[in-house]
């Protein structure tokens, strides 16, 4: 799954995990870093109980 939009100050793999970890186990956690240079966005690896595409978005606060 991609996760993106998410504001620079909060761009962390946990961040990123727990919202990826609200639509399914996560299998392959995210790795962004500072080298990477796009820090609003990751990919992460999820099971997911149906095999339909996830198009949702979640609000952060």
């Amino acid at each position: 799954m991609r996760v993106l939009g998410v504001p620079i100050h909060l761009s962390d793999n946990k961040v990123f995990d727990s919202i990826a970890g609200l639509y399914g186990k996560i299998v392959h956690g995210s790795s962004v870093s500072a080298e990477d240079g796009n820090l609003s966005f990751s990919w992460i690896g999820i099971l997911v109980g149906e095999g339909d595409r996830i198009h949702d978005h979640v609000s952060m606060s």
